[in-house]
């Protein structure tokens, strides 16, 4: 059984945080520790404050140390799926029952982040992007040439293309 109450309590202790100019410290080890006790006590309406608070990235943060996050909730543009990834991510999307698929239109965002392409089960190419080229297919899809300053590498991602921002290998 769900408690809706929550709301009550945690929302004024961290509208008074932000009020009185708590430091980001301060904010994130209070909420945490509040939002912790009232799941304890089944808080099944959090994702109502997150969204009342998800201006303030301390707060965001105390969420996310309990697992709560923004979801994007973009949705596949042929398949039933939405995406669970935290709002913004970078990369590809993720749906609950594990389908991604990759919003070609954001690759953008991939630029000098280190990232793994990968097509079927394994890894196509990795390195720092340095570009992304928008493309015609010759059936009339979109794709976009990605370009790595990792060796020189580029490649083609579709729609389908499963897109990593990992940490780089090498420490560069």
């Amino acid at each position: 059984m769900g408690w809706a109450s929550g709301n009550e309590i945690f929302d004024p202790v961290a509208e008074t945080l932000i009020i009185e100019g708590a430091s980001d410290a301060l904010k994130k080890s209070v909420c945490s520790a509040l939002i912790k006790a009232l799941r304890d006590r089944d808080w099944d309406t959090e994702d109502e404050s997150l969204g009342m608070f998800e201006h303030d990235e301390a707060i965001v943060e105390a969420f996310r140390q309990n697992g709560i996050i923004l979801e994007c909730h973009e949705e596949h543009p042929e398949n039933p799926w939405q995406c669970e990834e935290e709002r913004n991510h970078c990369g590809s999307h993720r749906d609950d029952l594990g389908n991604t698929w990759t919003d070609l239109g954001s690759l953008d965002r991939l630029i000098s982040k280190f990232v793994q392409i990968d097509k079927g089960s394994e890894c196509e190419f990795q390195g720092v992007v340095t570009n992304v080229q928008p493309v015609e297919q010759s059936n009339g899809k979109s794709a976009r040439i990605v370009e790595m300053e990792h060796d020189g590498q580029w490649g083609f991602v579709y729609q389908q293309t499963a897109v990593k921002v990992t940490e780089n290998p090498e420490g560069e």
